[in-house]
């Protein structure tokens, strides 16, 4: 057995069970719904936001009448960098504090640079462990 690859996947459970509770009193923010749908397959259940359903600006007023804190789970791609950049900018400006550690961990982790893809390649490593332990 890889322990190497045993501890990523040590952690990153982790970081899934401290978003789940994070998520009890933070908003998060995803580019659309197949992001919160890979998300909530996770068992992460909080209020979404959808980056794409609405200008930028006027998207972090709603969020910043609603919260106080928001985590970012954007797409580590190229557009995604630049959208999460200007989520954080303007939402700090207004007062919001912005979490993003957990996207980028959890999508280096699972190898992969877009949320919609979590859940299933999340899926792959849990089973790639579970043949293992048989």
């Amino acid at each position: 057995m890889n322990y190497r690859k045993l501890r990523k996947f040590e952690l990153l459970l982790q970081e899934i069970e401290e978003l789940k509770e994070l998520s009890k009193h933070c908003a998060i923010v995803v580019e659309g719904k197949k992001d919160e749908r890979a998300l909530r397959s996770l068992g992460i259940d909080a209020e979404y936001y959808h980056a794409t359903s609405i200008p930028t600006f006027e998207l972090c007023e709603k969020i910043r009448e609603k919260h106080r804190d928001v985590i970012l789970f954007i797409d580590a791609d190229r557009e995604g960098r630049k959208l999460c950049k200007k989520i954080k900018s303007y939402l700090v400006e207004m007062g919001v504090r912005v979490n993003d550690r957990y996207r980028l961990s959890m999508l280096m982790k699972l190898e992969t640079h877009q949320v919609e893809n979590v859940y299933r390649r999340f899926i792959k490593v849990e089973n790639s462990f579970n043949k293992n332990k048989i």
